[in-house]
């Protein structure tokens, strides 16, 4: 037990010996401030000095809108700002915005491979059986069942992926959520050109759930829960399809 905690003091001691050596090499001007806004006395060998510099840190990736909201209720973190790498940190910034939703003429010229994207030698036609009625309502545990006919209309044997997406309604200032995610995915056996095979895809309603870490939606619960609201549910050969 000892060897094992030794390494570990030690390790702690030399991370604290650095952060310290970090600090008297740090170069100290004699025009600093105070927190109460005076000029220090830096003429002394053994003056105090109080580092009060605001420092600009970066993080990059993850859901940052809810990113923001966390780091804002650290404490000693004077502001946080949500935004893009390519970008500027606009306070209403969105997911329409951003991924160019609004202008479909730019997503095309820019996105080349969408996610699910996939390429064939030959080509395939789907005929979907969906699992419920559109408008139908849905509840937590029950499971939805699509069955995709999937037709090789090229000249050559091939093999196709079936892909289900949906997207959760969204409220702003409500649970942070991807706008698409894929659900369920099948992959057919050899079709010959020609003929038809059948997959079928199911997606349990309870894996449409959202995480709620604050109780973004006020309503007494934090963890995952199955907001109200409407659900679209798309067969799809990539997430933007």
């Amino acid at each position: 037990m000892y060897r094992r905690v030794l390494p570990l003091l030690l390790t702690a001691v030399l991370l604290l010996s650095g952060c310290t050596a970090g600090q008297k090499n740090m170069p100290q001007k004699t025009d600093e401030k105070e927190m109460t806004g005076q000029p220090s006395d830096m003429s002394g060998e053994g003056s105090m000095y109080m580092d009060t510099t605001e420092n600009v840190i970066y993080l990059a990736g993850g859901c940052f809108w809810g990113m923001e909201q966390l780091m804002q209720s650290i404490p000693g973190v004077i502001d946080a700002e949500s935004g893009y790498a390519n970008g500027t940190c606009e306070a209403d910034a969105d997911y329409y915005e951003t991924r160019g939703a609004e202008d479909e003429a730019w997503y095309q010229e820019n996105v080349v491979f969408p996610f699910g994207y996939g390429l064939s030698y030959t080509t395939f036609d789907w005929k979907v059986t969906p699992g419920i009625k559109d408008g139908a309502s849905m509840q937590d545990g029950d499971t939805l069942t699509f069955t995709v006919d999937v037709t090789n209309t090229g000249d050559m044997a091939g093999k196709d992926v079936v892909e289900l997406y949906y997207t959760a309604p969204y409220t702003i200032g409500g649970i942070e959520k991807s706008h698409v995610v894929l659900g369920a995915f099948a992959k057919t056996e050899m079709i010959p050109a020609g003929e038809t095979r059948s997959v079928t895809l199911t997606l349990n309603v309870s894996d449409m759930k959202s995480y709620d870490y604050s109780d973004a939606n006020s309503n007494g619960h934090k963890g995952y829960e199955l907001e109200s609201g409407d659900y679209v549910i798309r067969i799809a050969r990539n997430a933007h399809a």
